[in-house]
């Protein structure tokens, strides 16, 4: 690195006054060198070990109802947003469609309990398909569910399509209405349902538009119980409403991953907890590195999500539907998590999650910037009228 610096120091010559800065011109040329190899070693270096277990792979035929007796008559936002029912080809009931009352399409079929699925920022309502097919096989074809969990029911998933909006930059409030809606038309879908509530599943910043909804649906109590998958609950984002206002009769359950990029641990607790809130590193729990985009199709994470959702399904009480959440996702196991992350590869992935820090750093300077600018110009112009010209 010195005879590097000493070959590119004599085009300093070209400009005399550096040549007294020859040290630092040194210093600075070397440190250089330095980030910038070290930045190509750590980018050449795996988060976790090739040799570790991967996620499973799943399988499963998918078909979409969509529910235009919502997105025609009931929301203001037909032309821009979807609803859909998932139904698991040869394993669900298919829906009967016929007109109600009002002249308008329905379906009459419905008799399991209500699940409402909202995708991330980008993300497709698709999404749902692997949870939802598992749920379905759990239910009306694997006999061990039935009779670990006697009182569950079959569970009618919903999908919300926002054609893959940018939640995180625009449509945020938009989507927040349109669940909010959708939220009370499928709930009288189940006039049978005695508790008349419906479970919400999101996926990174659907978890954000669900816990929204479910604020404004507190004074009709149809949503007692969140899961989220990869969701930065603690608010990251400034110029998106804030979640703050939580009501405690809702369970929250926050999946997160430890090698997550997107959505890093430090921003998945809400800075006001709920009375019922459960969080879990699905990583090391299940021993696999997954991805944010994988939380939703993972197979052993799968597994779990499909138990838990079958196991609530016939449960009437927040508590006990908390408990199954909490004893499914609580595995005792010999050797949790992945390959744990040491040296380089633990500070690879400590600087690849650390925009959280850069955002609220580049918020923190633009806010004072435009502060002092204000208060410098508020103080020329206290000048320019207490200091006026002298007139001749």
């Amino acid at each position: 690195l010195y005879m590097l610096s000493k070959r590119l120091f004599p085009y300093s010559n070209l400009f005399p006054r550096l040549r007294k800065y020859k040290f630092i011109v040194y210093f600075i040329i070397c440190l250089t060198i330095i980030i910038l190899a070290l930045g190509v070693y750590l980018y050449s270096i795996p988060i976790v070990s090739p040799n570790q277990p991967q996620c499973d792979m799943v399988w499963m035929s998918p078909s979409y109802a969509r529910i235009r007796a919502f997105d025609e008559t009931h929301t203001k936002y037909a032309s821009k947003y979807n609803l859909y029912l998932y139904r698991e080809q040869d394993v669900d009931k298919m829906p009967n469609e016929n007109e109600n009352e009002d002249g308008n399409e329905g379906f009459t079929s419905l008799d399991g309990i209500p699940a409402l699925f909202i995708h991330g920022n980008a993300g497709s309502f698709e999404q749902v398909r692997s949870i939802a097919a598992r749920c379905s096989e759990m239910y009306y074809t694997d006999g061990k569910f039935k009779e670990k969990y006697p009182h569950a029911r079959n569970i009618d998933f919903f999908t919300a399509d926002f054609n893959e909006e940018l939640s995180a930059f625009k449509g945020l409030r938009d989507q927040v209405e349109y669940v909010t809606q959708a939220i009370s038309f499928i709930v009288d879908l189940y006039p049978q349902n005695p508790n008349r509530n419906i479970i919400l599943i999101g996926h990174s910043m659907g978890g954000l538009v669900a816990r929204i909804a479910a604020s404004r649906q507190q004074h009709e109590s149809n949503v007692d119980i969140i899961l989220t998958l990869a969701t930065p609950h603690s608010d990251p984002f400034p110029w998106l409403p804030k979640t703050s206002d939580f009501p405690d009769e809702v369970g929250l359950i926050s999946i997160y991953l430890l090698v997550d990029l997107m959505v890093p641990p430090l921003v998945v607790t809400p800075k006001s907890k709920s009375d019922h809130f459960f969080s879990v590193d699905a990583a090391k729990l299940l021993g696999v590195p997954i991805d944010h985009q994988g939380i939703v199709w993972c197979g052993q994470l799968r597994e779990k999500l499909s138990e838990a959702l079958i196991g609530i399904s016939g449960l009437n009480t927040l508590q006990d539907r908390m408990k199954v959440f909490k004893k499914i996702f609580s595995g005792d196991r010999k050797e949790l998590g992945p390959t744990p992350i040491f040296g380089l590869a633990k500070l690879k992935l400590k600087l690849l999650q650390s925009w959280v820090h850069l955002l609220s750093l580049t918020i923190f300077a633009l806010k004072w910037t435009i502060i002092v600018l204000a208060i410098i110009q508020l103080r020329k112009v206290y000048t320019k009228f207490n200091n006026p010209p002298p007139t001749h």
